[in-house]
């Protein structure tokens, strides 16, 4: 507990005092949604805007404000770990001293993975889902082996709270329904357990309710997300005509993405599942199972999609805390028992991997900094074109750069207002969502941000369903823009159908801290509205 204290009050400062990084762009767009709360969103539930609108009603707009939510996620993730790893190890018949030396490990281990330090700093899904799926883990763990009538409720409420931050969270019910079939004869339940069974299942209902909600009065657009996501009939976007794109390197592609995103505590836990289940008792079997299900389902999923790292990640925590515990139950002074001593070198190399990428993940610029001036170190270049490599700058602009981008777009608006006459005030469309949320974050003043991706043959967003950011507004018409979108020509003839003239905004056509190499941008002057689906061929 006092580790995880501290690990708290240092992420805190460090994001208070320390942090140089921008919101990205899916931090930009969850700060703008908690300015427009409501029951759910399109693409995701309601949980992540409700905690950043509370955070920032209580502290302000400030960037460290917006992130603390991830912070605490991250506090509430340490200690689930280390209560459930020590439930487990004293049921496994562990000494005390033992069970607090596992609780210990495995929180360690989970709280160094590369992916759960970025998700206890930046403020994304995962790291509340993961707070909740430990938490659940924990209380499914003390209502099937310890009796907990409580511990039901609780699991009920992490479910549901979860499943308002990422629906994947629904994945962690079957793992639970295994254990406890496979293990039923080892089960201590409450003598009134089937009473506080419905009444977890009703808490985690509840956790439907606003999702449900939502849909049913926006045309279930979040279903339909989901299968244009997956590239499938019914979704937001057309399906492709010809043959699919597809690879039969996605699978291995989701799961070498684990190994590297939650380091070598990921292969320490799957080690224990195999080499030592039996002697750690059915906590390592629901360790095990709890993960099961949701790497399951996205390797399932990977056979038709292109699958993304952090998907199925909330599972690799359980073994996490598993592999740590096993690796604590090693002796102490140099073992030399052939799975003790490998358990112990995993567990050292994966602490090791943690804390070398720990000043990367914080300071990533000040990391590339140093590499883009080793690697014009005449040795390093000279090196690197023998092989044919050309040495350039190392980019951190996904992390840094947009509140330059937003500044510099500030300038433009003010530049056209200077312009005109009339009064008519500039305004800003992007062609992304993402970018379209982070200067509604950085440009002064906070001015409405409008994105057009859907009528660009784009994917569709929150910016279609809110009113106030529809583009079809009768009083935007022949205002003056600036557009921010890709260079593709398509594009650009896009643009041109809605404005009276397109011009680039600048001599280079780009704005300052802009980090893509296809992003340009455009003054689009006389603004005639919206053709739905322009480009959308083109693109195709």
């Amino acid at each position: 507990m006092l580790i995880a204290a501290a690990v708290l009050a240092a992420r805190v400062l460090y994001l208070a005092l320390a942090c140089p990084y921008d919101l990205v762009e899916d931090e930009a767009q969850y700060w703008l949604w908690s300015r427009h709360i409501d029951w759910s969103y399109y693409s995701k539930g309601p949980g992540v805007a409700w905690a950043i609108g509370l955070s920032t009603a209580l502290f302000g707009d400030a960037e460290w404000a917006v992130r603390l939510p991830s912070v605490l996620s991250g506090f509430v993730a340490m200690v689930c770990a280390a209560g459930l790893t020590r439930d487990a190890a004293l049921f496994g018949g562990a000494e005390p001293r033992a069970a607090g030396r596992a609780a210990m490990w495995g929180m360690i281990v989970v709280a160094v993975a590369p992916v759960f330090q970025m998700t206890s700093i930046l403020m994304t899904i995962d790291g509340p889902l993961v707070a909740c799926w430990l938490c659940a883990a924990w209380a499914a763990w003390r209502a099937l082996m310890h009796g907990s009538r409580i511990a039901w409720g609780v699991l009920g409420a992490a479910l549901a709270i979860g499943f308002l931050f990422k629906y994947t969270m629904i994945l962690a019910a079957p793992g639970v329904i295994v254990f406890a079939l496979l293990w039923r004869a080892r089960l201590n339940l409450h003598r009134s357990w089937r009473m506080w069974v419905a009444a977890g299942a009703t808490v985690a209902l509840l956790g439907l309710l606003p999702v449900v909600i939502w849909n049913a009065q926006n045309d279930w657009a979040t279903f339909r997300h989901l299968l244009g996501h997956l590239g499938m009939s019914g979704g937001d976007m057309p399906v492709a005509a010809g043959p699919r794109r597809w690879s039969p390197w996605w699978p291995f592609q989701l799961a070498f993405s684990q190994t590297g995103m939650a380091g070598p505590g990921l292969m320490l836990g799957l080690l224990a599942c195999v080499l030592a289940r039996r002697a750690l008792g059915p906590g390592a079997s629901f360790l095990a199972w709890f993960a099961a299900p949701i790497f399951v389902f996205y390797l399932v999923v990977s056979l038709f999609a292109e699958p993304e790292g952090n998907w199925p990640i909330a599972g690799t925590t359980t073994l996490l805390a598993l592999g740590g515990w096993w690796a604590s139950t090693a002796p102490l002074q140099r073992p030399r028992i052939g799975h003790a001593r490998l358990a112990r070198i995993v567990w050292t190399v994966a602490i090791i991997y943690g804390l070398c990428a720990s000043p990367v993940l914080l300071r990533a610029d000040a990391a590339a900094s140093i590499v883009s001036r080793l690697k014009e170190w005449s040795p390093v270049a000279s090196a690197a074109e023998k092989f044919g490599a050309r040495p350039g700058p190392i980019r951190t602009g996904r992390l840094i750069g947009a509140r330059q981008l937003g500044a510099h777009a500030g300038r433009v608006l003010a530049e056209l207002d200077a312009a005109r006459s009339d009064g008519a005030h500039a305004f800003v469309i992007a062609d992304h969502y993402g970018r379209a949320s982070q200067l509604s974050y950085y440009i002064p003043g906070r001015p409405t941000v409008y994105c057009a991706s859907s009528l660009m043959g784009g994917r569709r967003s929150q910016f279609d369903v809110w009113p106030h950011t529809d583009l079809h507004d009768p009083a935007l018409r022949e205002r003056d823009a600036l557009l921010l979108s890709n260079d593709r020509p398509w594009t650009l003839d896009s643009w041109r159908t809605m404005f009276r003239s397109v011009e680039p905004a600048t001599d280079s056509g780009k704005l300052e801290g802009e980090h893509k190499r296809d992003r340009v941008a455009y003054i689009g002057r006389g603004f005639l509205g919206p053709q739905d689906k322009a480009g959308a061929e083109g693109r195709r």
